[in-house]
């Protein structure tokens, strides 16, 4: 029996240094477990079934020392559609939000001068956003999303990208 083909989509961010990480072989998805600040993604873990249709918790990617933490967790017939957020060309990944084909997760981390959504006051924070960039990855509406990849420096996410089955 031969593996699916998969495509590998970014990374996007800062993808020059520090330690690179990849999890992929995803049959289905079913937690994301995110460790964040009102300013930055500081990990990332993945519970899925993978092909053999056994149940595989990653390695957590980076650190749970966020001041903020939450779980996706997605129903069983429910699947990653697509991944957006915003990214800081010296910094990294500064938001994610996770989009399903039923609902959206997020934003985690930055969002756009608010702080309310991640637990803080809700006034405005004086951070220099004219360097953020935002991404937005789509990825149609089938069950294509194969897995993740990126870097990690100084205990945050600075690149994420995505494998996409091709079939």
């Amino acid at each position: 029996m031969s593996l699916p083909e998969m495509v590998k989509i970014g990374p996007i961010g800062k993808d020059d240094e520090g330690f690179e990480w990849n999890v992929k072989g995803f049959d289905e998805i079913t937690r994301i477990y995110i460790s964040y600040t009102p300013s930055t993604i500081v990990s990332l873990q993945f519970k899925y079934t993978n092909l053999c249709a056994r149940n595989v918790l990653s390695l957590q990617y980076g650190k749970s020392n966020g001041s903020h933490f939450n779980v996706v967790s997605l129903d069983d017939s429910e699947y990653i559609t697509g991944v957006k957020g915003m990214f800081d060309r010296e910094k990294g990944i500064r938001s994610l939000t996770f989009i399903t084909d039923k609902r959206k997760f997020g934003p985690f981390g930055y969002i756009d001068g608010d702080d309310s959504a991640a637990g803080g006051s809700g006034k405005l924070i004086n951070w220099p956003v004219c360097s953020y960039t935002p991404f937005d990855l789509q990825f149609g509406d089938s069950r294509r999303l194969a897995g993740f990849f990126g870097r990690l420096k100084d205990g945050q996410l600075t690149s994420i990208g995505v494998y996409l089955w091709t079939n």
